[in-house]
């Protein structure tokens, strides 16, 4: 038959069937098909479908057959071929409708394709899956900055659904300049080729959180080399930052009182002595040392002191102005800076307010302690720009309160 010789040079699979009343017929075999089925043609030929295959309707591909034959429109099927009641592979077939009206079915084994195809799809499901409950925020755009993919952390950021996100930019959720911000960062990382890292505040859509993120874009690429997009992931720094600002604290300020300590003070004194208007305005360090501390500390047990110091430091901030500088310097010593006073008098007028003030009793547990102070003040440009030794004169003046009788205040004087 003409038609058989035809399909016979098709390096594919190909079965022609006819459609009778309510079912189709073969009406020919290329070789190719009958060495796949081992079957020889002449034994099917003009017998039905459904005689031959009496489940073929439960496998869908009948139903593929009556649309086509309907349609005239092709359409590829996939089917499992099965044995011992197991499916044992896959074919895909391609349902064609010739001129004549009959149908040719063009098929080939697609086990390989599909188990790939499956693999894939395992693969994709459990990287979703793996992004889904890790806590950064992970998502997928292309060169014009068009969402490919993003895990459900960063839907959040965004209060939107995946399938909501894909296809649009970050300018149809965010206003205009943090968009333009994070296209320009993308625009960078694309251009430069490397991983781009900076940090960005970030607000989640309900307010349920803000933060900062430190932000890694990744330029990505296909098989052959080509830039597909750009790969973000954004991982929450917050607490991290936190814990930084928390050291820099530690190392800054004093534990127990909270002041700032002594590495602070000489650094702010340092600082303040360094700017050029510090040739002309005036300041003044304060050197204060707690007088029968120690009585105190030895007798009743550091627990005592440690609530003497504190108290001591909570009064002393009440007698300073915002800008000035408040330290426990170490032990029972204190510290202050007075900056940009207008004389030497306005630092004794706060000297004897500090002395006025710790005069009186602090309440521990009900038991009443009394300590004084002795302070020693220099004054800079006076005595000298330098802070290392505008401290020790300080020092200096201090002792000679103490020597000269304790609960007072004394200038440094060069005698």
């Amino acid at each position: 038959m003409p038609f058989s010789l035809d399909i016979d040079f098709i390096s594919i699979n190909v079965v022609v069937y006819k459609k009778v009343d309510d079912d189709f017929v073969f009406v020919a075999f290329n070789k190719m098909a009958q060495k796949t089925e081992d079957v020889d043609a002449k034994e099917l030929l003009g017998k039905k479908l459904t005689e031959v295959f009496p489940g073929v309707k439960e496998f869908g591909l009948f139903n593929v057959l009556l649309k086509v034959q309907e349609s005239g429109k092709s359409e590829i099927f996939e089917t499992a071929f099965y044995k011992d009641s197991r499916i044992s592979g896959w074919r895909r077939n391609e349902i064609k409708k010739l001129p004549d009206g009959n149908l040719a079915v063009l098929y080939e084994d697609s086990t390989v394709q599909v188990e790939i195809k499956k693999q894939l799809s395992i693969q994709k499901n459990l990287l979703h899956t793996i992004f889904d409950i890790i806590p950064d925020l992970i998502w997928l755009k292309d060169v014009d900055g068009v969402f490919l993919y993003c895990n459900q952390r960063f839907e959040q950021l965004y209060g939107a659904s995946e399938a909501e996100i894909l296809g649009k930019t970050d300018f149809n959720f965010v206003d205009i300049d943090l968009a333009n911000f994070f296209r320009k960062n993308d625009l960078k990382a694309l251009e430069e080729n490397v991983p781009r890292r900076n940090e960005e505040y970030l607000v989640f859509a309900d307010g349920s959180y803000e933060g900062i993120f430190e932000t890694t874009k990744l330029p990505m690429y296909d098989d052959e080399s080509n830039l597909i997009g750009i790969l973000g992931i954004a991982h929450d720094i917050n607490e991290r930052k936190e814990h930084e600002e928390q050291l820099k604290i530690y190392a800054s300020h004093d534990a127990l009182t909270g002041l700032a300590n002594r590495t602070l003070f000489l650094e702010r004194l340092s600082q303040l002595l360094k700017q050029r208007e510090s040739n002309i305005n005036v300041h003044a360090v304060l050197f204060i040392d707690l007088d029968h501390f120690k009585v105190i500390n030895d007798e009743k047990g550091h627990a005592t002191g440690d609530k003497v110091l504190i108290e001591v430091a909570h009064r002393l901030k009440g007698l300073i102005r915002k800008g000035d500088t408040l330290s426990r310097f170490g032990g029972d010593e204190f510290t202050i800076l007075l900056e940009n006073i207008h004389s030497a008098e306005e630092a004794a007028k706060v000297a004897q307010k500090i002395l006025d003030k710790l005069r009186e009793a602090i309440t521990i547990n009900d038991n009443k302690y009394h300590v004084t102070t002795s302070i020693g003040i220099s004054i800079s440009p006076y005595d000298s720009k330098d802070s290392e030794v505008l401290l020790h004169y300080a020092d200096i003046a201090m002792y000679k309160a103490k020597t000269n009788g304790k609960d007072a205040y004394n200038f440094f004087t060069k005698d």
